[in-house]
């Protein structure tokens, strides 16, 4: 498993050491301040490994309970984890436990999913759906806020946000 951090100051490319198993089969990875988050979906649980000066400590099991991650595609970080699965079904955390939570239906159903995106300071959650062409928009609470359709979106493949410009930044093609 090759993780690599990127400092943008020195524009040096480090690779960083996980000691995981061979077998952990990583489906998505993010940061939360010093701590970085691996959904293995193999072994149907989500690592927390936490960073000590240049070094991580070895990853510990973080989900308490028995919620499957099968078909994980992506995941955010905010305190919070948004787990997304390639169905469009999104599965909450807090402290290693599933929430009661679940987005709201949108037309076209959101049925296929490739990519979540939010941050701490971002109240919103952003779901592509590379397939429909179109990014949904909701609420940390599930509320359907809006989609963005156009054929010109392509083969999107990833997304950020600046929230203050009101602007979608994707990632189009392989």
């Amino acid at each position: 498993k090759a993780v690599r951090e990127f400092n943008t100051s020195t524009q040096k490319l480090t690779s960083l050491t996980f000691p995981l198993a061979d077998d952990v089969n990583v489906a998505a990875l993010a940061s939360y301040e010093t701590r970085v988050y691996i959904a293995d979906i193999k072994g149907n649980t989500i690592f927390r490994t936490t960073r000590a000066g240049s070094a991580f400590s070895t990853p510990a099991e973080w989900l308490k309970d028995d919620t499957s991650i099968d078909g994980a595609k992506s995941m955010i970080v905010d305190g919070n984890i948004y787990l997304l699965k390639g169905n469009g079904e999104v599965v909450k955390f807090f402290q290693g436990v599933r929430q009661a939570w679940s987005l709201a239906s949108v037309d076209p159903a959101l049925t296929r999913a490739d990519a979540i995106w939010s941050s701490t300071s971002s109240e919103q959650l952003y779901i592509v759906d590379r397939q429909g062409k179109r990014v949904v928009e909701y609420s940390k609470e599930g509320a359907l806020l809006n989609q963005y359709t156009s054929p010109a979106f392509g083969d999107i493949r990833g997304i950020t946000v600046d929230t203050a410009d009101k602007k979608l930044y994707l990632l189009n093609g392989a």
